[in-house]
This record gives structure tokens, C-alpha cells and sequence, in this order.
């Protein structure tokens, strides 16, 4: 059976659930962690010899039993869950991403209605400025006109 490795477990995990199209729906849930295709194990990229069998919900990463033992993640080893329930986790925080982009990119087309509406304000502004301009300057020829006569 061909082995992956983890990444590493010292940094955050950009390993996202979900397919090749950027689809956000859970990957089915094959009990490998890191959504590895069923019969491949996932390896520890900090213990190569060590199956990935925990996910910290907290940092986004999966563990090794080594990985934890002496870590940062004892701190909160009450945020640890076994790897085949971290689907779970990461689907959630995808889901609650997604929320937030969702309104992100509601507030943002605002931003443009609102600066495409200024923008129009401010072309009619410009062309009655010169509108005015060209006023001024044919009642200042016709002034300097009279002037002459």
C-alpha cells in the first residue's frame, strides 16, 4: 500500500476537506485521516514511521500519539480528536469560513455599488464644471469684446 506523508505538525495544516473542484462538501468519510483514499495510510511528516491517527481542532493539524506526547497540543489535548472524527471539525470551520466570505463578498459589492455611484456623481460633477467653464470663458470674450468697441 503507498504511503503519504502528513504535513508537518509544526505549522498550520493548509489541507482543506473537500474534492478537486473546491467543492466544500465533506469528503466520505473513509476513516483515513486527511481524506487519504481508502487502504493508504497517512505518515507523520515529523515521524515518518508513525501513522497520523489524532487532529488537533485547534492548530488544524493531524497528529501523530509521538507527535503529542511532549507537544504544545498537551495544553489543549481536550481539542484533540481521533483522526477519522476530524472531518467533522474541518467540514464545521469550512462551513463557518464560507459564512463569513459569503457576507465578506456581500459587504464588498456594496463597496462598489457605492463607489460606482460616486464615480457617476463625480463624472456629472466634472462635466458641469466645464460647462461652466466654457460659460465663463464666452462671457469673458464677449465682456473683452464690448471692451474693445
Amino acid at each position: 500500500m503507498p504511503k503519504r506523508k502528513a504535513p508537518s505538525a509544526h505549522g498550520p495544516n493548509k489541507r482543506r476537506a473537500g474534492n478537486a473542484t473546491g467543492d466544500a462538501s465533506p469528503p466520505p468519510d473513509s476513516g483515513v485521516p486527511g481524506g487519504a483514499m481508502a487502504g493508504e495510510r497517512e505518515m507523520c511528516a515529523v515521524h515518518p514511521s508513525k501513522e497520523v491517527n489524532m487532529f488537533c481542532t485547534r492548530e488544524q493539524e493531524f497528529l501523530c500519539a509521538s507527535c503529542l506526547v511532549g507537544s504544545e497540543h498537551l495544553e489543549h489535548v481536550e481539542e484533540v480528536v481521533e483522526a477519522e472524527h476530524a472531518c467533522k471539525h474541518v467540514y464545521g470551520a469550512l462551513q463557518e469560513a464560507d459564512k463569513l466570505l459569503a457576507e465578506a463578498e456581500a459587504a464588498s459589492h456594496l463597496k462598489v455599488e457605492e463607489c460606482t455611484r460616486a464615480m457617476v456623481a463625480l463624472e456629472r460633477e466634472r462635466r458641469q464644471a466645464e460647462a461652466r467653464e466654457q460659460q465663463v470663458g464666452m462671457r469673458r470674450r464677449m465682456v473683452q469684446a464690448a471692451m474693445e468697441e
